[in-house]
């Protein structure tokens, strides 16, 4: 599909969104004051040209990732196959040194000045003495690939302002801030399963009476994916959609069998191999579990991901949550299939949730491979292919 030109009252749900018209056509319809459409619609809903369109979905639906990987979009929120999901890790991305932020020997002011997109949303920072900074946290697994950034500049002239990410991972940076906008990144693979730390100043680098601005704010768990640069910026907190942060167990590849754990007459085993989990059940044996005990909020809905990358067990095997671990209070459960992913919605009723793979048939004995295994407070929070998309968080499709 190419880009598609649309004229007033079009429907673009049909045949007819592959209609291109004239320039033509478009300019005789702008005279006489109608509003016209452009988009690139293969990779975004954000319009080039025209009116911003709106759209709607009323149920979840599926999509394939950059990966391959099936995905499930939201109620309401766009889908194109081939996007890159991000999830924004940092809670109050559009806050900075506000709301959700640590702050030491920094007044900071909000939607105090122009942001990069045009808007009116980003923070002034002022550093009250010689080691200024602002941080915020989140607790990640170990062996995960985390990547941070944020706009930055100045008023006026230049300076160096340090970053930082300390913690489960440890790392730095010095960017030089100007007059204009610049989207600073730096990235961390985590030794430990821990509190990770990133921080805008410190080290002496913001000092007393130096002001900077600062905007958009994204910490990424990339861990897995084929592209771990930066991704498409999805704001969070106050000022943006509140997609909350990913939970991610182990999400691939993977490295040990820590934080899973068995349940069952006959408890199945597992191990680390090539990057992958494989799980192995016993002959003759019905509900068979391996799964992990996660944090999780009641009242709140979760997308839990699995990857299979093959199977050798010749029976039943579901991905199922509940809110014991083997206890039977199940929530919601699918069947695997012997490859590809399975993915679906749950709404949690307690502090913790079973997440876990069980068979549910008696079968010879086998194996089940999983690549990748995620929990989600929202699996889409944004995607993009080659632009940025996030603008289409007001259009839906």
């Amino acid at each position: 599909m190419s880009d598609v030109y649309a004229p007033p009252m079009t429907d673009l749900r049909g045949p007819k969104s592959r209609f291109i018209y004239s320039s033509l056509q478009l300019a005789v319809w702008t005279a006489f004051g109608y509003q016209t459409f452009q988009a690139p619609l293969k990779k975004s809903l954000v319009a080039l040209t025209g009116q911003v369109a709106t759209y709607s979905r009323s149920t979840p639906a599926t999509f394939t990732d950059q990966d391959g990987m099936t995905r499930t979009a939201q109620v309401n929120q766009a889908r194109m196959n081939g996007m890159r999901c991000v999830t924004n890790l940092v809670t109050n991305s559009q806050t900075i040194g506000g709301t959700g932020w640590t702050t030491h020997t920094v007044t900071a002011a909000q939607n105090a000045v122009a942001d990069p997109f045009g808007g009116n949303t980003a923070a002034t920072l002022t550093g009250t003495s010689s080691d200024s900074y602002v941080a915020g946290s989140w607790v990640a697994p170990t062996g995960a690939v985390l990547v941070f950034s944020v706009w930055l500049r100045v008023a006026s002239g230049s300076t160096s302002v340090s970053l930082y990410l300390t913690g489960a991972g440890n790392g730095s940076s010095n960017p030089t801030l100007t007059t204009t906008w610049q989207r600073f990144s730096m990235s961390v693979t985590t030794t430990s399963a821990a509190t990770q730390n990133y921080q805008i100043g410190g080290g002496s680098s913001f000092g007393n009476g130096v002001v900077i601005q600062a905007w958009g704010a994204q910490l990424e768990n990339v861990s897995g994916q084929a592209i771990q640069t930066v991704g498409d910026y999805v704001p969070t907190g106050t000022g943006g959609p509140v997609f909350g942060p990913q939970l991610n167990q182990n999400p691939g590849p993977f490295t040990s069998n820590t934080g899973f754990q068995g349940s069952g007459s006959t408890v199945p085993t597992a191990v680390a191999s090539g990057g992958n989990l494989v799980i192995s059940y016993a002959a003759a044996v019905n509900y068979a579990m391996y799964g992990a005990y996660l944090p999780t909020v009641a009242g709140v809905t979760y997308t839990l991901s699995i990857g299979v990358v093959g199977t050798s067990y010749g029976g039943v095997i579901t991905a199922y949550v509940a809110t014991t671990v083997g206890g039977n209070n199940i929530l919601n459960g699918q069947v695997l299939g012997s490859s590809g992913a399975t993915s679906f919605q749950f709404t949690a009723t307690t502090a913790n949730t079973w997440v876990a793979v069980s068979n549910q048939t008696n079968s010879s004995a086998g194996t089940i491979t999983l690549s990748s295994l995620s929990l989600a407070q929202s699996l889409y929070s944004g995607a993009g292919v080659d632009s940025r998309s996030t603008q289409a968080q007001a259009l839906t499709a």
